[in-house]
């Protein structure tokens, strides 16, 4: 019997702070932008908008700004705002050609779920 090795690409989240167009960005890189999150799709080129569908995925998207913490309801302070609580895996397998999927858990209670798709040749998501 004969032992099968293989290199793996990257398999899991990198958090990588505020997005930057002078940056390079790398698969599963998290960034955020004016209070939303986006995950790197694929390698990321130079100068690439976070609008760009093929290489990034929105995760977690800003809410509406109150007005001075006011929620106009009599004067009172505005309820917190949802953030993060975890990503989980669902369904990754990290193998060619399949499509892993990440459940995001906010603070409150919400789930949303997304997946990356590994290419084929098991880099930047192209097909054959």
């Amino acid at each position: 019997m004969s032992i099968v090795t293989r290199e793996l690409d990257r398999v899991s989240i990198v958090p990588k702070g505020a997005w930057n167009s002078n940056n390079t960005y790398e698969r599963l890189d998290l960034v955020s932008h004016n209070g939303s999150s986006y995950i790197a799709r694929k390698n990321v080129p130079l100068n690439t908008q976070l609008s760009n569908n093929e290489y990034w995925i929105l995760v977690a998207e800003k809410g509406t700004d109150g007005i001075n913490g006011i929620n106009g309801i009599n004067g009172t302070n505005g309820e917190d705002g949802n953030g993060i609580s975890s990503i989980t895996e669902v369904d990754v397998t990290y193998a060619p050609g399949h499509l892993d999927t990440y459940r995001v858990i906010f603070t409150n209670g919400d789930t949303f779920n997304f997946g990356i798709y590994n290419g084929i040749n098991g880099t930047d998501g192209e097909t054959g």
